[in-house]
């Protein structure tokens, strides 16, 4: 067996789809079968092999085995019975018919001497037509009873038969050219016609499903429809245009709609109602390549040749356009309950859409497919290609749940505990916001009689508060959650302004009306809000981030005074700082709160002030610098100041270890610092014109080392993001009115190495997101399409929208992602049922090989090129 090098892509794509996707549970036939057949119940699949011996296949995808039908493999072809498909004929190649059920006991059959090529059986199995000869065949009628079959209008000669539901027969004799249609009632064989007796027409269809006939009528060249009672269905297309050579047409089932296109020409279909309504323009801007109804009716699938696809309702209202495939679809299927449509295509792919036109995901025959069928629970789909292979697929969509936000959503907000989701939306002006249950299978909407503008989560996720607006008076409402209920908490009040503590123990109030301008402190006990502090005036309050302290603002005339409180402590205040003359300040905490920065403007002055607060009388730090701008590292353990001076930016890097800042580095005219989260990378760049490129550092004790950034020097950044994890970065450009936008993705080595290298993740993306756990990537483009990554640089997945795509958001659990887009709905995508994800960082070659080595013995069983030893003695490859 060949080495395998560990560089090698060894089929990834065939490997990512069986160890990821995993939804090609089995193949049947090939090249040694000669006939498959679906039954119409979508429950079993008959094959027969180049032997002539019949299987029949569980249709359920639990299990590979297969059911001989017979001992004696001597057959040529298969035939279910319409609607259950509880009775299947038989025929063999000395020409003999056995009926059998689906148990594989046969029930009657005919003798040799029939000579029968081709086989009809009614719905319900008790009628049977068989025909004799090729090219002029013979048709003769029986009826199965107690286990033979008894030959019925034995002196009528036709050459075709259909037989429709409740035992309507239509019989053909092309050489007279007589047509006669007959009714069955369980005993005997009447002649019955429900067409006038002055209509004149030279040929005549059934549908069995459809229970409509069609006739035609060659002198005069026209088309009509009909009930089985014999009422004309009228559409107010002549039946001389439905006769045109060049028109094709498809009917609903209840004979309501007609459907229509010219071949080759036209770009629109229209749909003719039986009632006398006006007809309906179905609009491409391509030539129509099919139209195809769904099973209830419902919905209306139309294809044109430039690969799109719409799906409508029976008004003629647009749904959905689905996200094209890269070449044109030659046909749509769907599935028996309409909640499910297949779109096939010449790009050797099939799509598989929900209802409402969101995709479920996509299926890699890599061959042009002849067929498609969804079984009976709509959880299995089975392609036949032109190799005469079956190939079964699992499609359960359980994976992804779609909340409907009637307008398009720009954000996604999950609650710590995730339990609810907040979905967000600007649309035209009118912003709304939407809260959900996401406990169990279907997302519940809470409470749907409620409208929001904004809903934010307490950082325990046990409360809500929300808040709406009429007119310009804003209305605030906390809430609780109970048994999947929303329990409101007072107060109920007119807020512009609501915080949390870290902890979710305390909450912020503030209100802006002008003539009393308050801001509240609440504390949170038993699902109650208590006012704290109550005899306290203040402006502003700030939490630390690990919550022990928080600093409260009152602003009297030019003085503005800084009272330092712990949360649990509610006597009296910690420490004083008292500012004379000085802007209303903004404060920034260090991650131990041992430090604090105040920072504001007014008018032309802006000032910046750095306190120690380990001591009582709070010491002022950094005296000889004069500084506007404040930002901690996570890990509290550097600090970065920006100073302006004319036209010149000055950053300053400090280090907080020791009793005094130590001064590390500084650059001039750059204007963002952006800390990784250990805090061992610095980036500091601008997003001014007058500065470019970037400068990067990794910080080894006390020592600020700089990495090499030519890279980057001739390109001006807006933002910089660093990974959970540090490994990270992505770096965001974007012109001035934000009409381009352009991400890349660059990780920096552990090691000792210099240069940050730019990935290969999907190089033009508009927007990325990293999973807490740094296990996963989510990008979107510009293609509307969503792409999963590992960290190997390896896309696990994708999804693609037909409207642009707004956002992303994993939830804090990494279980979910939410897919926020213009279309309406936000889509969550369940990301643990894809176990194997959270295990490949594991995973050597080795043990990718085996596994996906597993899942698809299936398939290599079936190859006869050298790819069907592949697998053999996997153990025995050795990976470098």
């Amino acid at each position: 067996m060949p080495v395998v090098q560990q560089t090698d892509t060894i089929n990834n794509q065939s490997l990512r789809e069986a160890l990821y996707d995993a939804i090609e549970s089995q193949r049947l036939g090939g090249e040694e079968t000669s006939v498959i057949k679906f039954s119409p119940d979508k429950k079993t699949i008959a094959t027969v092999d180049q032997d002539g011996q019949v299987k029949l296949w569980n249709f359920n995808n639990k299990d590979n085995k297969a059911k001989p039908l017979s001992d004696e493999p001597e057959f040529t072809d298969i035939f279910f019975s319409p609607g259950n498909g509880e009775i299947i004929a038989t025929l063999s190649n000395d020409k003999v018919v056995h009926l059998w059920n689906k148990d594989g006991e046969e029930l009657a059959s005919l003798s040799q001497e029939d000579n029968v090529s081709h086989v009809e059986l009614s719905p319900d199995g008790k009628l049977v037509a068989t025909f004799s000869g090729e090219d002029d065949s013979i048709g003769k009628l029986w009826k199965l009873e107690e286990g033979t079959l008894k030959r019925l209008i034995s002196t009528d000669k036709f050459n075709y038969a259909s037989l429709g539901p409740d035992g309507k027969i239509v019989t053909y004799n092309w050489e007279e050219g007589n047509i006669k249609l007959w009714q069955f009632n369980g005993n005997e064989l009447k002649e019955w016609n429900p067409l006038p007796s002055n209509e004149k027409f030279d040929d005549l269809s059934l549908y069995p499903s459809t229970k409509i006939i069609m006739t035609w009528n060659l002198d005069e060249n026209t088309v009509k429809y009909w009930n089985l009672e014999g009422k004309e269905l009228k559409f107010s297309i002549s039946a001389k245009e439905l006769g045109q050579d060049s028109l094709i047409s498809d009917i609903s089932s209840e004979g309501r709609i007609l459907a229509t296109f010219e071949k080759d020409e036209d770009k629109k279909v229209k749909l003719w109602y039986s009632d006398g309504t006006q007809p309906k323009t179905l609009s491409h801007d391509a030539e129509i390549a099919g139209v195809w109804f769904s099973p209830n009716n419902q919905i209306i699938a139309t294809a044109s040749k430039d690969t799109i696809v719409k799906l409508w309702n029976q008004e003629g209202e647009e749904i959905s356009t689905l996200p094209s495939h890269s070449k044109p679809v030659y046909n749509v299927t769907f599935s028996q309950d309409s909640k499910i449509i297949a779109t096939t295509s010449y790009d050797k792919t099939v799509k598989l859409w929900n209802d409402k036109g969101n995709k479920l995901r996509t299926l890699y025959p890599n061959i042009p497919v002849d067929e498609v069928h969804f079984n009976s629970d709509n959880k299995t789909v089975a392609t036949l290609d032109e190799n005469n292979i079956v190939k079964l697929w699992n499609i359960d969509n359980s994976d992804r749940q779609f909340l409907d936000h009637k307008a398009p959503v720009d954000s996604v907000s999950f609650s710590a505990n995730n339990k609810l989701i907040a979905t967000f939306s600007s649309s035209r002006g009118n912003p709304s916001a939407k809260l959900w249950n996401l406990e169990g299978k279907q997302s519940k909407l809470l409470p749907p009689e409620e409208k929001f503008d904004n809903v934010e989560f307490s950082p325990d996720g046990k409360l809500i508060v929300t808040s709406s607006s009429s007119g310009n008076n804003p209305m605030t409402q906390f809430w609780s959650v109970e048994d999947k209920k929303l329990q409101p908490l007072l107060p109920e009040g007119k807020f512009d302004y609501v915080e949390f503590s870290p902890d979710g123990k305390l909450i912020v109030t503030s209100s802006s009306s002008r003539n009393n301008p308050t801001t509240q402190l609440w504390s949170v006990e038993d699902k109650k809000l208590q006012p704290l502090l109550p005899n306290e005036k203040f402006n502003n309050v700030e939490f630390s981030p690990d919550g022990k302290l928080m600093a409260i603002f009152s602003n009297n005339d030019d003085k503005t005074t800084i009272k330092l409180w712990k949360p649990d402590k509610d006597k009296s205040p910690i420490c004083f700082i008292t500012l004379a003359n000085e802007p209303f300040p903004e404060v920034k905490f260090s991650s131990n709160g041992k430090l604090m920065a105040i920072s504001g403007s007014s008018e032309d002055k802006q000032t910046a002030k750095l306190w120690n607060l380990e001591d009582k009388e709070s010491k002022l730090l950094l005296t000889e610098e004069k500084f506007e701008q404040v930002e901690f590292s996570p890990d509290g353990k550097l600090i970065a100041i920006l100073s302006k001076n004319n036209d010149k930016t000055t950053i300053k890097i400090f280090s907080l270890e020791g009793e005094q800042p130590k001064f590390l580095h500084d650059t001039e005219n750059f204007e963002q610092v952006e800390f990784s989260a250990d805090g061992k990378l610095i980036a500091i760049f601008s997003d001014h014109e007058k500065k470019t490129g970037i400068e990067l550092f990794k910080r080894k004790g006390m020592e600020l080392i700089p990495l090499n950034t030519n890279d980057f020097d001739n390109e001006q950044f807006n933002e910089v993001e660093f990974s959970p994890d540090s490994e990270l970065i992505v770096t965001s450009t974007s012109s001035w009115d934000d009409s381009w936008e352009e991400h890349k993705l660059w990780v920096v080595d552990s090691s000792d190495a210099q240069k940050p290298q730019l990935q290969p993740i999907n190089e033009q993306f508009y927007g990325v997101v990293f999973s807490s756990d740094n296990k996963l990537i989510a990008t979107f483009d510009g293609s509307n399409t969503v792409q999963l990554w590992n960290r190997n640089n390896e896309q696990l997945a994708s999804i693609d929208f037909k409207d642009s795509i707004n956002n992303l958001d994993f939830s804090p659990d990494n279980k979910k992602l939410a897919i926020t887009s213009d279309s309406n709905t936000v889509v969550l995508w369940d990301l643990e049922r894809r176990t194997e994800w959270k295990e490949l960082p594991n995973k050597g070659l080795k043990e990718l090989l085996e596994e996906g080595c597993e899942k698809v013995k299936n398939y290599l069983k079936r190859k006869k090129n050298n790819d069907k030893d592949l697998c053999d003695d996997i153990e025995k490859k050795k990976v470098r």
